[in-house]
């Protein structure tokens, strides 16, 4: 494939409509083109509605006059109002989780006034390194002792030579955190949080102008985001995470420390997404984050690889990944979203345009992960198991 050079809104304009035959007014297109990232707006979405030649791959990029501007702009507000549902479910459980973690952490460690600061005491955390059969140690959580502990490390290149590596402290256990935390926060009042009658003990974060002054977990956690929060969960003790397991009402027996934990990977990977202004009907979670079985099994979750010669499954399409979000939040509107958006692209519509409409509409629900459930093909014979998707129907569609 050939880089991209610039091109002026004009020329953009004239190979949609006269090279690609997009159905389409210049006028209205100019101002999409003006208003809206050409990358995400068409060429994100063209996949929905380009002919496929086998197996969900395009034969080439020709409309062909069979859809319009005013479908893409449909799909595009549809995936707009999904992404900013999602970010609010996602938004909501990173503020359940930040309050159960202070609130439990506090519990057992921080009850006294003099013991405010021990959510910077690193003997109040586990080492990743020393818990036996820490899930993932070698994918996505390899580099957690090492944040743990800070320093350099040696580090064997795939060529065989070695180097040193140097990887910073998780920042709670940095002996500045306290002071970085007043003096970057203006919300945050030295004197606010001053007490004569607190005493620092030792192996906590001090802030050194006044010893005096401690902040409580409840308070500094809000300033975290997400992605730590996510690797502060990786270092709590058993006992501090099962309480928070228990104020998502979910029983120990049932979902293990290293699930929720692998819950939360791919979460921040789908908060990632959103907060980069990725179209979301095209999220894949990071081919990085390794899934655990006991989850695949449990939520019957579908998972690939991006790589044919690299066997390990890794990656979850958005729907499998909406699944994982329903644990903890409710997702009604979600499927409501769903359903309006159906009506609003195919059931306003007849003949042709409608049969169009419902391929390109398959299209993008297979691209979001949702595959057909059906026993029979077109032909009316049955299908054999491997031929269809095991996902559970879980959005009536």
């Amino acid at each position: 494939m050939a880089i991209k050079q610039w091109m002026s809104i004009d020329q953009q304009s004239e190979i949609l409509i006269k090279r690609r035959h997009l159905t389409a007014n210049k006028n209205e297109l100019n101002e999409i083109l003006i208003s809206e990232n050409y990358f995400n707006f068409f060429n994100g979405l063209e996949t929905i509605f380009l002919p496929v030649k086998y197996k969900h791959h395009i034969s080439d990029k020709n409309f062909g006059h069979r859809h319009s501007i005013e479908e893409f702009k449909l799909v595009y507000k549809f995936d707009g109002n999904l992404e900013t549902l999602i970010s609010s479910k996602l938004r909501h459980f990173e503020q359940r989780l930040k309050t159960s973690v202070a609130y439990n952490f506090c519990a057992h460690h921080c009850y006294s006034l003099n013991d405010t600061m021990q959510y910077t005491n690193q003997d109040n955390f586990v080492d990743p390194a020393c818990v036996s059969q820490f899930a993932f140690i070698n994918d996505q959580n390899k580099d957690l002792s090492r944040h743990f502990n800070g320093g350099a490390y040696q580090e064997i290149g795939s060529d065989g030579t070695s180097n040193n590596r140097r990887y910073k402290k998780f920042n709670l256990f940095v002996n500045k955190y306290l002071d970085n935390l007043v003096d970057r926060n203006e919300l945050i009042k030295e004197n606010f949080y001053q007490d004569d009658s607190y005493f620092p003990p030792q192996n906590v974060a001090v802030y050194h102008n006044k010893p005096s002054v401690a902040v409580p977990f409840w308070v500094s956690i809000q300033y975290m985001t997400f992605g730590s929060m996510n690797v502060l969960c990786h270092f709590l003790n058993d006992n501090d995470i099962y309480s928070v397991l228990k104020d998502f009402k979910i029983p120990q027996d049932e979902f293990h420390k290293q699930v929720f934990l692998n819950t939360i990977d791919i979460l921040v990977s789908l908060r990632n997404s959103c907060a980069h202004g990725n179209l979301i009907s095209r999220y894949r979670s990071s081919s990085k984050i390794r899934i655990h079985n006991s989850l695949v099994r449990k939520y019957d979750l579908f998972v690939y690889s991006s790589d044919y010669f690299h066997k390990k499954n890794y990656i979850l399409d958005l729907y499998g990944v909406l699944k994982i979000l329903s644990i903890y939040e409710n997702i009604e509107d979600i499927k409501e979203t769903f359903l309006n958006f159906s009506h609003e692209f195919l059931f306003s519509q007849r003949g042709k345009t409608r049969k169009r409409r419902l391929k390109a509409y398959k299209n993008m629900l297979y691209r979001m992960g949702r595959k057909n459930n059906f026993y029979k093909n077109d032909k009316g014979t049955k299908k054999n198991k491997k031929d269809f998707h095991r996902y559970s129907d879980w959005i009536n569609l």
